[in-house]
């Protein structure tokens, strides 16, 4: 798990009310962790903020396709296509 990061640790950040867009938004910022790394940040924290991550589509839809495509290699339609469905 990288750094440290554990289920624990964000169920007990939840308790506190944290920031879930800004938790997805650094998770996409954050230039000094690997695609690897940020993919299994992401699907940790899906495993606590699934609800808060699937309203980020309303809230910050670029955001929410950043984060559901990451490590991926898509074109210019296929983001577009994504964006639309």
């Amino acid at each position: 798990m990288p750094r440290n990061i554990s289920t624990n640790a964000l169920l007990a950040a939840n308790k506190k009310a944290i920031n879930s867009l800004g938790l997805y938004r650094s998770i996409i910022e954050n230039e000094t962790i690997s695609i690897d790394e940020k993919i299994e940040i992401r699907e940790l924290s899906h495993t606590v903020f699934k609800k808060s991550f699937n309203f980020l589509q309303l809230k910050n839809p670029f955001t929410y396709f950043r984060i559901c495509t990451l490590g991926g290699d898509f074109t210019e339609q296929q983001q577009i296509n994504f964006m639309i469905r």
